[in-house]
C-alpha cells in the first residue's frame, strides 16, 4: 500500500464519518429550520385573521353609515312634507284671512 492510498482510505473515512459526528449539528439545523416554518405559519394566520377582523369592522362600519344615511333620508322627506302642508296651510290662512273681520280674530281689542 503507498501513502497516497493509505491517505485515500483516511480520507473516504473521514468524508463517511463527518456526517455521523455532525449529526448533532445537523439535527439542530433541521430543528431552527422547524422552528422558522412554525413561526412563519402563526404569522399567517394571525395576518389572516386580522384581515378577517379588518374586513368585518369596515363591512359593520359601512352598514351603521347606511342606516344613518337611510335615517336622513327619511328626515329629508319628512321635513319636505312639513314644509309643502306649510305653504298650503300659509296660502289657506292668505286666502281666508281677509274674508274673517278684524273683530273675530282671537285677542282682538274690537269686540
Amino acid at each position: 500500500m503507498s501513502i497516497r492510498g493509505a491517505a485515500g482510505i483516511w480520507s473516504l473515512a473521514a468524508a463517511i464519518a463527518q456526517p455521523i459526528f455532525a449529526g448533532g449539528k445537523l439535527e439542530a439545523g433541521i430543528n431552527v429550520a422547524e422552528a422558522r416554518e412554525r413561526q412563519a405559519l402563526a404569522q399567517y394566520q394571525l395576518a389572516i385573521q386580522t384581515a378577517f377582523k379588518e374586513v368585518r369592522s369596515a363591512i359593520l362600519g359601512q352598514t351603521k353609515m347606511r342606516e344613518r344615511f337611510e335615517a336622513e333620508e327619511r328626515r329629508v322627506i319628512a321635513l319636505r312634507q312639513a314644509l309643502h302642508l306649510a305653504r298650503l296651510q300659509k296660502g289657506y290662512f292668505t286666502m281666508i284671512l281677509p274674508t274673517i273681520p278684524a273683530s273675530k280674530w282671537p285677542g282682538s281689542r274690537h269686540a
